[in-house]
This record gives structure tokens, sequence and C-alpha cells, in this order.
């Protein structure tokens, strides 16, 4: 949610998260997506690129689900609010 091209993901995709070939080494949708927006790659992450995105990321995240009962079926996350409570 740091990235603005968030918004335009497949959402039905994203929560499936299945692999986008079908052998088993491919990567899921969720990585792709990371790689082709920022160059993601989980085996060398730079936390840098998200650090100066955090307030962009809790904006975003007020557009979707932040209820953590219905978080496993709906696109969303509730760590702004933590984030927001610890910052008060």
């Amino acid at each position: 949610m740091h990235f603005e091209e968030f918004d335009n993901l497949d959402f039905d995709k994203l929560l499936e998260n299945k692999r986008v070939n079908s052998n088993k080494k491919s990567r899921k949708y969720s990585d792709k997506m990371l790689s082709e927006i920022i160059g993601y790659d989980k085996s060398n992450l730079n936390f840098d690129i998200f650090v100066n995105k955090i307030d962009d990321a809790i904006k975003r995240e007020k557009k979707y689900c932040e209820n953590v009962d219905d978080l496993k079926d709906k696109i969303g996350s509730n760590i702004g609010i933590l984030i927001e409570n610890m910052r008060n």
C-alpha cells in the first residue's frame, strides 16, 4: 500500500495470490507485482524504499478494510491504526 500503483492491482488475484505460472518455482501474484512496481526481491529486501512512504500507506489503507475480522476475505490492513496509536 506504500505505492499508488497498489490501487491498480487486480484485487481478486491479490486475494487468491496464486502462482503466475504452473511451475513450483514461479512467483506468486503479489511477489510478481511488487517486483514490477518497485523491483522487489524478497531475498534482498531494501526497507529504505518503504520507510519514507509509511504515511502514504496509512492514507491508502483507510480506503480499504481495516477490520481484523474481515481481513481474511478482503483487501486491507490494520497496521496503520497501530502506527497512528503508537505515534499519539
